[in-house]
């Protein structure tokens, strides 16, 4: 039976009828699976030989599919590897009507460490409306590693939080590394929307490179006047991200963070997900009002989707 990695290799090259036949050979699963991932790797073929893919721009017009005009004023908040002290925003920003994405490292979720979020603890975030997204399997810096191991980051750690009901659209770069190599921005271009760095500044989304975004870093350090510094001439298409690691005893402090919050609320901004701003760039897993679609995956398939990815590992 062709192997799944095989399947992606015929997506991009292979016309749609051909693509077709294939699927039968098949289980359910990968049935289900293939299908809602066909459109994406045909629109990957064609944005790879119309342009090359590291440094690709989007109009402000495609960013949704009402094309409707943005707020005035937003602020995409991002939390990274994906700690349990992050529990503690989401109930402040669960306060203040705010959402936020939760970027992972896979290998770390349910792992030895208490103080990372498990399975659970990112089902019960979803389910109250925040996003979760991929901050890579192991945190390696991607600019050093051999290309098994990039896979393995960039690839697997997307397919292991798919098959536990996550779309993970989006990437953000570990240690912000990896965002000037061709081979690694290649590769995530490949399997991702956009991706978010750490080059210091504001994303201008009529010029930005998506698979460059960049943001500011809140730290313990962070006083509400850099706060609101980082937040200046925030406008129409010009955005800011901010994102944070801790929150508590080893990072922000809550109280920091909820005055933070304040400022936002009295200040009139808008605050969004990465998922909202930038998951409708292409339309693929879209419906007609905007929702995304999501895998519908119980845990028995789950475990199966694992073993067909962790076999086609084995053969790279």
């Amino acid at each position: 039976m062709m192997t799944l990695s095989e399947f992606y290799r015929r997506l991009l090259r292979e016309p749609f009828n051909q693509l077709l036949h294939h699927l039968h050979l098949y289980q359910p699963l990968l049935q289900l699976y293939l299908l809602f991932h066909l459109d994406r790797y045909r629109n990957i073929r064609a944005r790879e030989t119309s342009s090359p893919p590291s440094s690709p721009t989007l109009s402000r017009s495609t960013l949704s599919p009402t094309n409707s005009p943005l707020p005035p004023k937003i602020v995409v908040i991002v939390f990274d590897d994906g700690r349990k002290s992050q529990l503690r925003a989401a109930s402040i920003l669960n306060k203040y009507g705010y959402t936020a994405t939760f970027a992972v490292i896979t290998s770390f979720v349910n792992g030895s460490d208490p103080q990372n979020l498990s399975w659970s603890d990112l089902h019960s975030l979803a389910a109250q409306g925040f996003d979760i997204e991929c901050h890579s399997h192991s945190h390696k810096i991607l600019n050093n590693i051999s290309s098994t191991e990039l896979t393995q980051e960039i690839v697997y750690s997307q397919e292991q939080l798919r098959c536990n009901g996550f779309n993970a659209n989006l990437f953000v770069y570990p240690s912000g590394e990896g965002t000037y190599n061709e081979t690694v921005s290649t590769l995530v271009s490949q399997h991702y929307l956009a991706a978010r760095g750490t080059n210091i500044g504001k994303c201008n989304l009529s010029t930005v490179n998506y698979y460059d975004l960049p943001s500011y870093e809140v730290t313990n350090t962070t006083t509400i006047k850099n706060f609101a510094r980082y937040l200046k001439d925030t406008k129409g298409n010009i955005i800011s991200i901010i994102y944070y690691h801790e929150i508590g005893a080893l990072g922000v402090n809550p109280a920091n963070f909820e005055e933070q919050m304040l400022y936002l609320k009295a200040n009139g901004y808008t605050v969004m997900n990465m998922r909202q701003l930038f998951d409708h760039r292409t339309g693929f897993g879209s419906t007609a009002s905007g929702e995304i679609t999501k895998l519908s995956l119980d845990s028995s398939s789950c475990i199966k989707a694992k073993i067909a990815i962790n076999g086609n590992r084995k053969h790279r």
